[in-house]
């Protein structure tokens, strides 16, 4: 085998290696953007990818344009590191970490078992269902409600049928 022959060979060994680093890394990104209840795609597409980070950090992701000012862009790539790492429950130590050896710790993240708590949730995440408040009069509503526990007491007694309980619940539950 001659000289060029074993760098050529030696070149496409470390071009598929690099190649498979490269994928690894975007498979990271990738269920790291799942995790945080985004389209694993989103992670491929650049300033995209950025744009989803600032909008999921700080509910804003044209921030990401001051990234453009030239020293600033260091102390704000730190900043959304470690801003990132505690939105998955990591120390600053981490986020460090993420700034400065960013392929590691994004395998760390999308592949580990870190959890996305969003520092800003989106409205629908914003209360869960069952404590969304309902605007009703309140004395009316308290007096069928009391109306509502006569009945099931009067049910449980044997005071009257179970048709009756049910029609004039109906009746009740919509005056709530």
């Amino acid at each position: 085998m001659s000289q060029q022959d074993t760098e050529t060979m030696s070149t496409l060994i470390v071009s598929l290696l690099y190649l498979l680093y490269a994928i690894l890394v975007l498979a990271a990104q990738w269920k790291m953007y799942q995790k945080m209840g985004r389209k694993g795609w989103e992670s491929l597409v650049p300033f995209r990818n950025i744009y989803v980070i600032f909008e999921e950090l700080y509910a804003d992701g044209w921030k990401m344009l001051l990234l453009l000012i030239p020293f600033y862009r260091l102390y704000l790539t730190v900043k959304c590191c470690i801003d990132l790492s505690r939105a998955f429950g990591k120390s600053v130590g981490f986020g460090l970490g993420m700034a400065f050896f960013s392929p590691i710790f994004f395998c760390l993240l999308g592949f580990g078992n870190a959890v996305y708590q969003s520092p800003h949730p989106r409205p629908a995440e914003a209360l869960p269902s069952e404590s969304v408040t309902v605007y009703v009069d309140l004395k009316r509503s308290r007096e069928a409600a009391q109306d509502l526990r006569d009945l099931t007491w009067m049910k449980q007694t044997g005071e009257i049928s179970e048709d009756t309980y049910e029609e004039i619940k109906s009746k009740l539950l919509r005056q709530l």
